[in-house]
């Protein structure tokens, strides 16, 4: 994790309040949007932090063979 001067708490919190062998507890990603299931294609537009769920949308809509 980079370690941002300008965070707002994920990666200072890392850096600072754990260590190398510390167990953390994390949950499952939210999906606050799903792809439709009668989608036949598919634009994704994301930046930042934000590429990460949409990179899984596009794994899903690949494997689902959706253009």
């Amino acid at each position: 994790v980079l370690h941002d001067a300008n965070s707002r708490g994920g990666s200072r919190c890392i850096h600072t309040e754990y260590r190398e062998g510390d167990h953390l507890k994390i949950g499952e990603p939210r999906n606050l949007f799903e792809i439709h299931p009668q989608t036949k294609q598919a634009v994704l537009f994301a930046g930042g932090i934000g590429i990460t769920p949409i990179l899984s949308m596009a794994y899903r809509l690949k494997s689902a063979n959706i253009p």
